[in-house]
């Protein structure tokens, strides 16, 4: 259901350029390619390159939804969301925010949702690790 809420051809075409300072990458098909022009930085300016990547696929998806919204479902509105929102959370983690951290506050996913009280409890617990 997801693949057919997905642009896929606007996804086919994102090309992502690091703001000047590491090389260009293209999505093709669903890989990212990197270019050889700075090989000491390829491995870092990658990941931030598949963040992009990640971001655009996560704002195509909760865009396409809002287009179809009056045909989807309630419930599958908000698992669409939440979807977009994990792939942004991979986008945090692959530019390197700590992954506990990459998932916001619990009340960003709703307090009453099971990802809200997972997300409270492992940060309870951080909490008292730390103490």
């Amino acid at each position: 259901m997801i693949a057919d809420i997905a642009d896929a051809d606007l996804l086919a075409r994102i090309s992502c350029a690091m703001d000047g300072s590491g090389p260009e990458a293209v999505l093709v098909g669903m890989t990212v390619e990197p270019s050889p022009s700075r090989p000491g930085s390829q491995a870092r300016s990658t990941e931030q390159t598949l963040a992009a990547v990640v971001r655009a696929q996560a704002d195509a998806l909760i865009e396409r939804s809002y287009d179809l919204q009056e045909e989807i479902p309630p419930d599958l509105q908000r698992l669409t969301k939440d979807v977009a929102e994990l792939a942004r959370v991979l986008a945090r983690v692959l530019e390197g925010k700590p992954a506990l951290r990459a998932f916001g506050a619990p009340g960003d996913w709703g307090y009453g949702t099971p990802m809200g009280k997972a997300l409270r409890g492992a940060l309870d617990e951080a909490r008292e690790a730390r103490s």
